[in-house]
């Protein structure tokens, strides 16, 4: 598997988790009734809070690195 798809895999599967639970939090907590609206605040928010994806140029070669927004780390996809 590549590096690429590796990376593809995990931001959207954090992007796809992040975007359930605000879904369901705003739904459930707040009772937001319309698909509309919580699917748009849902996709604000699981943007707001995935990882970034970036490409990195080194001598090796290129790599590929995550940031979080709570986390002063990158994480490298190897």
């Amino acid at each position: 598997m590549s590096q690429n798809l590796k990376a593809n895999i995990i931001y959207f599967g954090s992007f796809f988790v992040i975007f359930i639970c605000a879904k369901l939090v705003l739904t459930n907590l707040f009772k937001i009734e319309s698909g509309f609206i919580t699917g748009f605040i849902a996709v604000v928010i699981a943007s707001v809070f995935s990882p970034r994806k970036q490409v990195v140029q080194k001598q090796s070669g290129e790599e590929i690195q995550f940031k979080w927004i709570f986390s002063k780390r990158v994480f490298v996809v190897k």
